[in-house]
């Protein structure tokens, strides 16, 4: 079951957005640095893994759509069609098929199954 996100959540995502993005872009990862990765297309709203294969990464924009990762974040590409430019408020990953992930946006609940 989806459910709306608390004002804490928000607030708390504000803030850690803010300060991802006052931050200069890094090309690699050093121990203990944050580096930002992406992607490019709109604020980080929500990020999920995929719960069979860590390096397989979704994240969801406000305003710029769905992104997946295959790499652990190092290269993202849009993820389907149809939210490219959507405010995406939740994503979920079907526990028994990871090939199919919800999002909410604008109030709706969108599917996509059989994601490559």
């Amino acid at each position: 079951m989806l459910h709306k996100t608390s004002h804490h959540k928000v607030i708390w995502m504000g803030f850690l957005i803010l300060f991802i993005a006052s931050q200069p872009a890094s090309v690699s990862a050093e121990t203990n640095t944050w580096t930002s990765n992406g992607p490019e297309g709109g604020s980080i709203y929500t990020l999920v893994v995929d719960p069979n294969m860590s390096a397989i990464l979704f994240a969801g924009t406000w305003g710029g759509g769905v992104y997946k990762s295959t790499d652990g974040g190092k290269k993202w590409r849009l993820a389907g069609k149809g939210l490219e430019f959507a405010m995406i408020g939740d994503l979920v990953i079907d526990p028994r098929d990871p090939t199919t992930l919800y999002a909410t946006a604008g109030g709706d609940v969108y599917v996509i199954r059989k994601l490559k």
